[in-house]
Parts: structure tokens; sequence; C-alpha cells
């Protein structure tokens, strides 16, 4: 019955794809909205979840929030599918990149870079946009069963390339070693590996890859978020964090989790409809 879903699923996104290329790229922002509202609206278990999760993080009723997080969603997966149909100006002109001195000026310390980001606006631009600069960009990814081959495409034709997580944390070392960037969603559960700390005044258990490549590399982390703004996009970079390092590895893993986790939720709190509520993040 799994697979059988899945090769429906699979289907389902052939179709949205296919019509993806054909529809006015005028009219794809309804299409997506309107994805998403039939999710949100056939899903009744990501429904609940996402108005539970809003409702412990920011308070009250959130359904209104749900649906725009739906929606968002929905946008990123048409925005995703028509990547092939932009041009490089076009890309460039519908994703701004705010802040890219601070990952030049980061690199000329050779020794790589470290983004730390996570599933707010379309996070899947960030990679696209930068490998458009002319950035060498590599991002662990879980892999997607069915859908992997057909998600990896789209990805390897936009310039950047995608590491297994299965694979650990030494291909990522080497790469930051030659001086390439590293790009870490850092934003959902891990319950196996993963460090516990504070996120929206709970203590979640957290990735800690982000503080473990960075302490053992010597790579700065920088902070970059891609955001929403009509129908447009701005991929904010920050400056770098200053790292903890007070001589005992395991703890300054966990207190550098934490400052990571904050720097999250602050963009979070800022732009609450495009983060992914409907992940389960502060499962026990």
């Amino acid at each position: 019955m799994k697979k059988f879903l899945a090769y429906l699923v699979l289907g389902i996104l052939h179709l949205i794809n296919f019509s993806c290329q054909i529809i006015p790229r005028l009219f794809l922002p309804f299409m997506g909205k309107s994805l998403g509202d039939i999710v949100y609206c056939l899903s009744i278990h990501r429904k609940a979840l996402a108005r539970a999760n809003l409702s412990f993080a920011l308070g009250k009723d959130k359904r209104k929030l749900a649906r725009q997080v739906f929606q968002n969603l929905g946008m990123n997966l048409v925005e995703f599918l028509s990547l092939p149909r932009f041009t490089r100006d076009e890309l460039k002109n519908f994703c701004l990149l705010k802040g890219k001195g601070h990952l030049v000026e980061a690199l000329k310390e050779g020794k790589g870079a470290i983004l730390l980001t996570a599933h707010l606006g379309n996070w899947e631009l960030i990679g696209t946009r930068l490998a458009l600069e002319g950035f060498q960009i590599m991002s662990p990814a879980r892999p997607q069963e069915f859908f992997e081959r057909y998600i990896e495409r789209i990805r390897k034709s936009s310039g950047y390339r995608i590491l297994p997580v299965y694979k650990g944390l030494t291909p990522l070392l080497l790469f930051l070693k030659k001086g390439g960037i590293v790009c870490v969603l850092s934003d959902q559960n891990q319950l196996l590996g993963g460090v516990r700390v504070p996120f929206f005044g709970v203590c979640v258990s957290t990735p800690p890859g982000v503080a473990i490549l960075a302490l053992r590399s010597g790579a700065p982390v920088l902070p970059i978020f891609d955001v929403r703004v009509g129908r447009h996009h701005i991929i904010h970079i920050q400056p770098p964090l200053p790292l903890i390092k007070k001589g005992n590895f395991r703890q300054d893993v966990v207190s550098n989790t934490a400052m990571f986790n904050k720097v999250i939720e602050e963009w979070v709190r800022r732009y609450p409809k495009q983060w992914l509520w409907l992940h389960n993040r502060w499962r026990v």
C-alpha cells in the first residue's frame, strides 16, 4: 500500500511538473497557492500538527496561519519544478542576494564556509542562487526514496551538490578543506545523535552537525535565510557568528548548537508563515 501511494504521488508530481512547464509564469504563484490549499484540506494529520505547533510556539489559534504555511509550501514546489525555465538573468531578478560580501570575506580565510539555514521561505533556492554566483556548494540531505532521482536531477541542473546524510561528516570536512561551502538545514528533530537545546523555550533534539563541522574545521558559520517577498525572494547572508570555544569539545558543540537554534528561532518568529510548521519539531 505504501509503495502504491508513493507511485501515485510520483504520478501527481509528474503532472504538476508538466503543468509548471506550460503555464505562463505569471500564474504559477496562484497554482502553488491552490496546491497548498488542496493539501491543507486533504492532509488531516499534517494540518492538525501544523496548527498544534503554531499554537504551542506562538500562542492562540493559528488556523489562518497554518493555511498560509501550506500555501507557501505549494508555491515552493511550483518554483522548484520551474527552475529549469529560468534564464540566469531571470533567476537573479527573481531571487535577490543580500550580504554576498560577508561570504566573500569569510572565504578569504581559506577554510571554506558553513551556511546555517532552515526550512524557511523557499530554501531550495539558496543553493541554486549561490551556484549562479560561481560558489561551490554542497548540502547534506536525507534520501527521498522514490522521488530522489527526480529531485536530484533538478538540483544537479541548478549547479550544487547534494550529499546523502548517511555518508557522514568526513566528505563535508574534506570539501571545506578545499575551500568549498557547506549549507546545512539545521532546524529538524534529530532523535538519534542530536543534542537537546532550547527552541521556542523548550529543549528539543537538534542536529549538532554545524557545530561539529565548525569546531573541527575552523570554518566560519554564516546564517543564511531565504524570504519570500511578494513575487520575489531575498536571500539574506549574515556575518559569521562568533563560535564558542571553551576547550570542552562536547560542551562547545552543545553551546554552539543552542546559539544556532536561537538564530533560527529569531527568523522563524519574523516570518512564521514561511517556516515548515508541519514537521514534528517538538517530538520527544
